[in-house]
This record gives structure tokens, sequence and C-alpha cells, in this order.
């Protein structure tokens, strides 16, 4: 057996081993009688499905999320089992349980596609499963349809990659019914051009003429964040946010350090991607077509749902406001709760944002709007809504380290990597005690809702972490120079 075929195995293993644990032994969230808050309509769907479909008793929303839910409830029929939410739990953590190894395997293809190393494979494979939703939560919270999203974010790439497109497509339309943001998703990258979007330079504005045209351009991508402010007006704004009971933020003088961190990273993003390319892009080969194929894919789904539902809807610019809202909870706070959530390969990200962005920028319109949807997401601090979107920015990283920083990687590295990640994920941590459940033990990094002094805790791993990767990279670059 060569050595690359064992570390597969012993990868895979790891997490087959947890997966089953998570499905026969893991401890179970018990608040509202083990469904926990989401799972509270999930389950009464997995319960009601076939009575609800056909009074047409679902709101639109839910039935963007109802497919794995009706498969729960036709199973239970058919088969006759306990109508209770420990059977439902664990019918959809076999269910998740399955999409993740599959995922895992998928990962695999994609690994030989771009010829990541044994030890590459290792820190990405750990980066990817090797996190709290995947090992902790997934046990823990098993009504939630998040980890099937990651699964989604892992095919598509893989199908993305492959350029089969006609694949992508048929499993976005298949999880539009799975996850509300997977069509949009799929659909942009399937039929949106692949060219490089990359400027031959970034040139300073030099006359009036380029500075008009750079202030149309930021009004044009800005208008949604200008729509949201004009929706929500800057009295309610601050006021709504200042107060709420499901924030932490009771001080005028963190608000204001928050907007202006939340502020900074919308502009950090918005610098490297969108203002370094023309509208025009946008408009180009053939692109009103593939528009409009993506108009009438998505129109024809929609029209489906709307015609089987009762119509009630989560509107776009609520959401909009309530990601934005989040982010003043406390400073940088999305991205501590991205850090908690789905680990070290955060930091990688943020240390390597230029050549990131460079690379998105190279795939086209179609990846750049992509990430422009997972950029709404990550400016909250509820992290787990970013999760299909995780290959997409995790993978680029690795592929522009892989012959940089990585070729300089030991194999000790690697599996040192990987203990830090299974630490981090939490995987060995009990939220429950004495059989309850504890809130604030829960509430670690779950962001509305986090106690502040976690908060502290993860913003201090978060910049200890963050200085160790640094310095651990000016080292390897270092003994690089010297030889």
């Amino acid at each position: 057996m060569n050595r690359k075929l064992f570390i597969r195995i012993l990868l895979f293993s790891i997490l087959g081993s947890i997966v089953l644990f998570n499905i026969l032994y893991a401890e179970r969230i018990t608040i509202n009688e083990g469904k926990g808050w989401d799972g509270i309509e999930y389950a009464k769907l997995c319960k009601n499905f076939n009575e609800d479909f056909k009074n047409n008793k679902i709101s639109t929303y839910l039935f963007k999320k109802s497919l794995p839910l009706a498969l729960i409830h036709n199973v239970v029929e058919r088969v006759d089992l306990p109508r209770t939410v420990k059977t439902y739990s664990f019918l959809m953590l076999i269910i998740s349980g399955i999409f993740i190894l599959l995922s895992a395997i998928i990962f695999f293809f994609i690994s030989d596609y771009h010829k990541f190393n044994p030890t590459v494979e290792i820190i990405i494979y750990s980066s990817l499963f090797f996190n709290y939703p995947i090992l902790k939560l997934m046990g823990y919270y098993p009504l939630l349809l998040d980890y099937l999203a990651f699964s989604f974010g892992i095919i598509s790439y893989y199908f993305y990659i492959k350029k089969h497109t006609i694949a992508l497509i048929s499993i976005s339309v298949v999880f539009a019914f799975v996850w509300p943001t997977a069509l949009l998703q799929g659909l942009l990258l399937a039929f949106l051009q692949r060219t490089n979007l990359l400027p031959t330079s970034d040139k300073k504005i030099e006359n009036k003429k380029d500075l008009a045209y750079k202030l149309f351009q930021t009004l044009i991508f800005g208008f949604p964040i200008i729509i949201y402010l004009l929706y929500g007006g800057a009295t309610t704004f601050l006021h709504k946010f200042q107060r709420s009971v499901y924030r932490n933020v009771t001080n005028d003088d963190l608000m204001i350090i928050s907007f202006t961190s939340t502020l900074f990273f919308m502009y950090l993003f918005i610098k490297r991607t969108l203002f370094r390319i023309d509208v025009k892009e946008f408009f180009k080969d053939k692109a009103i077509l593939r528009y409009l194929g993506i108009g009438l894919i998505y129109g024809l789904v929609s029209l489906f749902i709307r015609l089987n539902s009762n119509g009630q809807n989560r509107p776009i610019i609520s959401l909009i406001y309530e990601q934005t809202g989040e982010s003043l909870q406390a400073p940088f706070t999305n991205i501590v709760n991205l850090f908690a959530y789905y680990g070290f390969a955060i930091i990688l990200v943020l240390i390597y944002w230029k050549e990131v962005s460079n690379f998105i920028l190279s795939k086209g319109v179609g990846y750049l709007l992509v990430i422009c949807m997972s950029f709404i997401f990550a400016i909250g601090n509820e992290s787990r809504y970013f999760i299909n979107y995780l290959p997409f920015i995790f993978f680029p990283v690795f592929i522009i380290l892989k012959d940089k920083l990585f070729a300089h990687i030991k194999l000790y590295h690697a599996i040192f990597y990987v203990v830090l990640s299974l630490g981090l994920s939490r995987v060995w941590f009990s939220i429950n005690q004495n059989g309850a459940f504890v809130w604030d033990r829960y509430m670690l990094s779950q962001g509305p809702w986090q106690p502040f002094r976690y908060y502290c805790l993860f913003l201090g791993l978060f910049l200890l972490s963050y200085l160790l990767i640094y310095l651990f990279i000016k080292r390897i670059r270092i003994i690089k120079n010297e030889k």
C-alpha cells in the first residue's frame, strides 16, 4: 500500500468513525424536546409532509428545505417507524452522514485534480471536515440541513472544476429543495463565463473622468448596501441593534467600533474584487443569453415552489438587514466566529486575501458572484449560513500555497494541524450537563447569542493563532530564501 492511499484511508476512517459515533452515541440537544429551534418546523414536516403538501400549508421558505424532510416522512410512513423526534433525528443523521462521507470521497477526486501532495491533502481535508459543524454540531443538533449544504458545496465545486455543466445544473435543482441559496449558486457557476477578470495592472486614478467612473461603479456595486441603509434608516439602524435583547451591544463606543470594523471588512472585500473590474465584464460573451438561462431555470423552479406552498417567504432585504446587524455585536465578530466555526484555514484566507482575490477574479463572473453571495453571509456572525461556500474559499488558498508555503511543510506539521483542528472543533466538548441543555455552553460560537466572555475568548485564540501562523509563514520564507 502506497503512502498516499494509506493517508486517505486513515483520514476517511477518522471521519467515518466520528460520523458513526455521532449517529449512535453522541449527546443530543434537549431543548424543545430535542428539536432545537429550526428543528421545530422540520419535525412538523417529518410528521405531516404529505398532508401539508396536499393542502399547500408549507411556507415558501420551508419548501426550499423540504426534500430530506419529505424523504424522512415517507420512510417513517412506509416502514411504520415510531413518529418521534428521536426517529427523525436518527434518520436525518443517516442522510447527513452518508452525504458527508460521499463528500470526503469526492474531495479525494478534487485533490487529484489539483495535484495536492499528501501533506497538503491532510491539511485541507482537516480544514474542510475537522471543524465544529461537521464533527460536533451534526451529532448534537441533527435536525439541521447545514451538513447537506456543506456537501452541496463540495459536490458543486467538483462539477464546476470538471466542467460537468449538466450535472452541476441538475444537482443545483435538486438542492433547491434542500438549501435556499443552492439553486442560484449552482446556476451562476454553470452558466456564467469563466473569462479571466484580472486587470492587466491596478492603475491609480489619474484624472477626473476616471474618478467619476469609479464613483459610478461604487454606486452600482454598493446599491444593495444603499437600499439597506435607506430601508432601516440611521436611527432605527442604531437603535435596533444596540438595544436588541438578542445582542450584547449596550455600549455606544463599542457600537461605533463594531460598525467601523464592519465597514472596513466590506471595504477590503470590495477593494480587492469588485472595484478592480469593469462593469462591462458582466455583459460579455453572450452574457444576456446566459442570464436568461439562469432566469428561466430559476423562474421555473421558483414557480413550482410558489404553486405548491403558501407563499410565505423570507424577504432578501430582511436577510441583509439581519446579517449586517449581527456584525455590530462586537468588533470583527464575524471573523472571530468564522474562525471558531471553521478553523485555522480562515486565517490563511485573511493573510493571503490578495492572492485569493486574484484567483477568484481569474475564474470569471460566475465564481465572483458566488463569492459575493458568500460575502453577505460572512458579514453576519451566525457562521452556519456560510457553510455551502466553504470549498470555494478554502480550495483557492490551498491551490495558491501548494507550491509556495506548503512545499516546505513537513508531515509532522500536517499532523500537528490535524490535532489542533480536532481541538478547535470541540468534538471532545460536552454541551449538556447532567443530561440538560446549557445555554452558554451551546452558544460558545453561535453568533448573535454568543456570550461576550466567549467572544473575548475566541478573539484571543484568533489573535494568538494569527500571530503564530504569520510568524511560521515568515520563518518558512526566511528558510526558503536562505536555500
